[in-house]
């Protein structure tokens, strides 16, 4: 185990844009959204949630990225396998899908994991049906029911979907679909960092 401020960069790392992950991501994103974190390297913040619907805009977050940023993303469509998604609502043209695609017990739900452990987050992630996918990583502050709510408002139309994965539960090296690092020029990624 190499410890979190290691900052030698190896060519043997988990290197994000081995074709071999690049091929796993295609055939994910074939099936169905990804999504997760982009963490910076050294970059003295937080991360940011991700999703992708679109190869073409994973791969452009990733090659926009800096070395040694982290990804951690999991496979919508492998979650609902696993049937361990708090939400998961598509749009169906009926007299009630127009105002939230969240119902009351989806909420429940989600706050019921939220309130199991005090630091349990949950990643949100939606599609209004023409743009880029949106999404936000948050644990059980004063204004996520909001912006939930705000999300489900956003995705009942037409083409729209929202999804609810419960992003601390997941949060380990067995539950990711991908965990890996942008390569620097010369192929490497570090093997800790400062994130």
């Amino acid at each position: 185990m190499h410890s979190i401020t290691d900052h030698r960069w190896t060519t043997e790392g988990p290197n994000i844009l081995a074709n071999e992950r690049l091929e796993q991501i295609r055939q994910a994103l074939s099936e169905d959204w990804i999504g997760g974190a982009h963490f910076f390297y050294c970059a003295g913040s937080g991360g940011e949630s991700v999703a992708f619907s679109r190869y073409d805009d994973f791969l452009a977050r990733v090659t926009g990225s800096r070395p040694g940023d982290w990804f951690i993303l999991w496979s919508v469509a492998e979650l609902r396998r696993r049937e361990v998604l708090l939400a998961d609502n598509r749009y169906v043209n009926t007299p009630t899908s127009g105002e939230s695609l969240l119902s009351t017990s989806d909420l429940d739900r989600v706050e019921q994991y939220l309130a199991e452990q005090k630091h349990n987050e949950v990643l949100c992630i939606w599609s209004d049906g023409v743009g880029e996918l949106k999404a936000i990583l948050s644990d059980a502050d004063e204004e996520l029911r909001g912006r939930l709510m705000n999300a489900a408002r956003s995705a009942a139309v037409p083409g729209g979907a929202i999804i609810v994965l419960p992003f601390t539960q997941l949060d380990n090296a067995t539950d990711y679909f991908v965990s890996a690092k942008r390569p620097n020029e010369k192929g490497e990624v570090p093997l800790g960092g400062a994130y």
